[in-house]
């Protein structure tokens, strides 16, 4: 794959020549690992290696841009029609060298980074995600709108985006304050704290997480803890069928019974547009009558 390589560096090392003579303007950006992203056109093929970014790309409207995508990049229906060379775990890094792309999207606490260095080393650029605020999920739609010289529509996603979380604040800021566990696991029990996106969105719908000062951001937690705990609301944050399993554990437990509420994992856990909705979901849930 020599050729294509010196493709890839010689195209970017002409690029930033001919921009230079002409005097013209790159399209730059800071991704989330602080690192410059850096093209000379606006990107044409794209590769995303995490669901949530695939979701970015089609709330842009740049979805055809998308040569590759990861697992479970299943959202909306027209992204399972997209080609899989990623994993979690696994980048199928000759799959990405044959699509030539002249960007890949790539999420930082997930993933081979081994494999990413190696690709980003070969010369392709990479954009580094990590929404650690609910506020960057704004920040992302202007940066990753920016390398598609579309930053006026990252802007006005980000303008969206901040309006209504600060809609939903004043929508639950008089209700009364609810103590709500927050699972996120199906089969074993893990909950999240503050610090987690999920977290935050917690705070927004004026509820108070009662793991929310533990030390890890996502932790293992017991039965026995929750109990202890005595909280208002349980809500399960997973698939319908993971929903089902979590009813059978503590739905066994009577004071729990009529407290028990269901979320879309898919919307909340995902800093893309569609975590307005389950984030509006969530305080749905948390406030319902009966909990």
């Amino acid at each position: 794959h020599s050729l294509k390589v010196w493709n890839v560096s010689g195209v970017l090392a002409l690029a930033s020549l001919f921009y230079a003579m002409a005097g013209l303007a790159a399209l730059k950006t800071v991704d989330d690992s602080r690192q410059e992203v850096v093209l000379y056109a606006a990107a044409k093929k794209v590769v995303s290696l995490a669901p949530h970014l695939t979701e970015v790309l089609f709330d842009l409207g740049v979805q055809d841009t998308l040569v590759g995508t990861s697992r479970y990049s299943d959202y909306p229906e027209a992204a399972k029609h997209i080609d899989i060379i990623a994993d979690a775990f696994q980048i199928n890094v000759e799959a990405v060298i044959a699509r030539q792309p002249d960007l890949i999207l790539a999420w930082s606490s997930g993933g081979d980074s081994r494999a990413l260095l190696r690709l980003e080393q070969l010369g392709f650029p990479v954009y580094r995600n990590e929404a650690r605020k609910l506020a960057d999920i704004g920040s992302t739609f202007v940066r990753l709108g920016t390398l598609f010289d579309l930053k006026d529509r990252g802007l006005a996603l980000q303008t969206r985006f901040s309006r209504q979380l600060q809609r939903v604040k004043r929508q639950y800021a008089d209700h009364k304050l609810k103590r709500v566990y927050l699972q996120i696991s199906e089969r074993q029990l893990y909950s999240i704290n503050d610090h987690h996106l999920i977290g935050q969105a917690l705070q927004l719908c004026h509820a108070t997480n009662i793991f929310g000062k533990e030390a890890m951001m996502v932790a293992p937690v017991s039965k026995e803890s929750v109990l202890a705990r005595k909280p208002d609301v349980l809500i399960i944050s997973s698939s319908q069928r993971g929903f089902s399993e979590s009813l059978r554990i503590w739905g066994q437990f009577q004071q729990f019974r009529d407290k028990i509420r269901y979320v879309d994992s898919g919307k909340l856990s995902r800093p893309s547009l569609r975590m307005l909705d389950g984030i509006k979901d969530l305080c749905r849930q948390i406030h319902r009558s009966g909990g």
